[in-house]
């Protein structure tokens, strides 16, 4: 017997003015300062992100 899949429920989307979005510490994408996007590429592979 098939198992029933279930079914995710989206919210509605909602603008919000972009004055009134602040920064928030749970956010877990952290850029540490002077390292740039292409030395944070190069280390995609070292930290295990990557399947080949």
């Amino acid at each position: 017997m098939a198992k029933a899949v279930q079914k995710v429920t989206l919210s509605p989307s909602r603008d919000i003015p972009f004055d009134k979005l602040v920064l928030s510490q749970s956010n877990v994408r952290r850029i540490k300062a002077g390292v740039s996007v292409e030395e944070l590429a190069e280390d995609i592979p070292a930290a295990g992100y990557c399947r080949a």
